[in-house]
């Protein structure tokens, strides 16, 4: 019986100890359970986070999508703008061209105007010469005119006609119709320009 009681009490003994474990497996197992709802707290706001970054990535996505739509919209204005803007380069060179041509026919204008101006007063200056000797012309046609009136006053038509008197009489008009030409020939080149 002794033996019996020894065992018994090492059963107990035995069974103490196995309490002891069971307790601290159960204080083990009570932290575990802790630590595995802490996990699954924090496994559910990552999920929440990993949610709300896929939704911000999604509209990250569509922006980027609409972003190069703009840009590649943009190439295209930018393209043409480039094209025009040669356009226009081709069209001031060729206008700088017309202007400096134009600058050009101005200046050789200017000048056959000056050559013009120049003329046309030497011109005047010889229309006043020519005006003078004329009138002193008429004069002298006038009192020639006067003297063969006095000669000729004495004879009879037929006479007239064959005296050389009458060459006196036909040449200072022929001599005044020359001019009265000339006057007429340059109004109407003047009334053309």
């Amino acid at each position: 019986m002794a033996d019996g009681a020894h065992a018994a009490a090492a059963g107990v003994e035995q069974l103490y100890a196995g309490a002891g474990q069971l307790s601290a497996g159960a204080q083990s197992l009570n932290q575990g359970l802790t630590t595995l709802e802490d996990g699954a707290y924090t496994l559910a706001e990552g999920n929440a986070k990993l949610a709300n970054g896929a939704g911000t990535l999604s509209t990250g996505l569509g922006t980027l999508e609409a972003g190069a739509y703009s840009l590649s919209d943009g190439n295209a204005k930018l393209a043409d703008g480039t094209g025009r803007l040669l356009s226009g380069s081709d069209s001031l060179n060729e206008g700088m061209g017309k202007l400096d041509a134009g600058a050009k026919t101005l200046s050789e204008g200017t000048t056959t105007l000056k050559t013009g101006a120049s003329d046309l007063a030497d011109g005047n200056g010889k229309l006043a010469d020519g005006t003078a000797t004329l009138a002193s012309g008429n004069g002298e046609i006038s009192a020639g005119a006067d003297t063969m009136m006095e000669r000729t006053s004495a004879m009879t038509p037929g006479q007239i006609f064959k005296s050389p008197a009458i060459l006196a009489l036909l040449i200072p008009v022929a001599l005044l119709l020359i001019p009265l030409a000339l006057l007429i020939s340059a109004r109407s080149r003047r009334s053309q320009h």
